[in-house]
């Protein structure tokens, strides 16, 4: 079946299955019919192929080939539709029915999608076990063992395994290397091992691998990339009080990103941790950066971003000791966040205001606001019970004995 053709390798194909039907020739029919649907599909008719797949593997005379055939095809298309369990247990069949033939090679690209399927089902534990057994394969029968061992190694970071995944990306990244692969490949790998150093406490070594991506992702012509790195790099910079060569290091971020106008994500990223870093300076070219931020925000209806550069608006007026405007702002930044149900964040930005209020000798004011942030926080046990203790503090500051006693029980609950 030739790609540009796929209407007549259909008419085709339904000729043969009913040839081959009526002269009761199962496996040829089965296997014409295979084109058939591969043809719909590729016509991008997914409902009518969807349903061919469905009633094909409903058939009593399939041999456990054309089935697994049928089951990995069917896992492509709900994949597809972002149906990633039921994707990758019929790819998980598929490996099933081709372990019982010996099918090999086969086998090696059946775990490769049944573990792309997990992952992207958010189940790392299962998309390890299945990206093991295809390193091992691509091992033995030859292959691309850098992609099966970077998958790997992707999943065992999800999974929380970070230094066997640190381990595995720096394997992938010399053998890239040796081979000269191109840099935009090479820094992606050197990412993602900064990343898993992160990961496993390995700052230093982090640091140095964020900065090593950074280069290659600029060597490879990948603006957005590169900045997105060096912001990384300068998040354990700050983390780590050093903070000046943070603050360079977003600022040459900054002026990278603005050559990928089109990298809209990537932009308010590397803006908005710049804006944050001066803020925390008080260094007034935080709004500006902000503004920009949350204009970008609204223009893409970036709900969660708009409520996140507000909380950060707030706190760095709070650094100017602009007390007023920063509680509004956080207050700004809560109502938004509950408003579109990350409630969570929301108790966040309220402790946040009711703290500023408690430390500039206005607690009766931040009581009604700590109580708002333990109603938010009723999911999140963390921060409710930190609220309720600073809450029953403030409430026995101001004499409120009873109350304050109320509120601790809830430490207890």
């Amino acid at each position: 079946m030739h790609a540009e053709e796929p209407d007549a390798a259909l008419d085709l194909a339904e000729v043969a299955a009913r040839a081959f039907a009526e002269a009761g020739d199962a496996r040829l029919s089965n296997t014409t019919t295979l084109i058939a649907i591969a043809a719909v599909l590729q016509k991008g008719d997914m409902e009518a192929g969807s349903a061919l797949l469905d009633r094909f593997l409903g058939q009593d005379d399939l041999s456990d080939g054309h089935r697994a055939q049928a089951l990995q095809t069917r896992a492509r298309v709900r994949g597809g539709r972002e149906d990633f369990v039921a994707g990758a247990t019929d790819a998980d069949e598929a490996c099933r029915l081709l372990a019982a033939l010996g099918a090999t090679k086969a086998l090696g690209a059946a775990h490769l999608l049944a573990g792309a399927l997990w992952e992207d089902a958010g189940d790392a534990e299962k998309a390890v076990s299945r990206y093991r057994v295809t390193a091992r394969f691509v091992e033995q029968e030859g292959g691309d063992r850098a992609g099966a061992d970077f998958r790997l190694a992707r999943a065992m970071l999800a999974q929380g395994d970070a230094e066997e995944a640190a381990e595995l990306f720096g394997a992938v990244l010399q053998r890239e290397e040796e081979d000269e692969v191109p840099a935009a490949s090479r820094a992606m790998t050197a990412s993602m091992l900064a990343r898993a150093l992160a990961a496993s406490g390995e700052f230093g070594q982090s640091v140095g691998a964020f900065g090593y991506a950074a280069e290659l992702f600029g060597e490879g012509g990948e603006p957005a990339d590169q900045a997105v790195a060096l912001t990384e790099r300068a998040k354990i910079l700050a983390r780590f009080e050093e903070h000046d060569e943070a603050i360079a290091t977003l600022e040459a971020a900054s002026e990278i990103v603005r050559t990928a106008p089109d990298a809209v994500g990537a932009r308010a990223d590397v803006l908005h941790n710049l804006g944050q870093a001066y803020g925390a300076r008080q260094d007034d070219r935080a709004f500006a950066l902000f503004d920009e931020v949350a204009q970008l925000a609204q223009e893409h209806d970036a709900g969660w971003l708009q409520a996140d550069v507000q909380d950060s608006r707030g706190r760095a007026l709070a650094s100017f000791g602009r007390i007023d405007e920063a509680v509004a702002a956080a207050l700004t930044a809560a109502d938004a966040f509950a408003g579109i149900g990350d409630v969570g964040s929301a108790g966040g930005s309220e402790l946040f205001a009711a703290r500023l209020l408690g430390a500039n000798e206005r607690p009766s004011d931040a009581v009604p606001i700590y109580r708002s942030a333990i109603e938010h926080a009723a999911d999140h046990p963390p921060l409710r019970q930190v609220a309720a203790l600073e809450l029953g503090d403030v409430l026995e500051a101001l004499g409120r004995h009873g109350e304050a006693a109320e509120v601790r029980a809830l430490l207890d609950s």
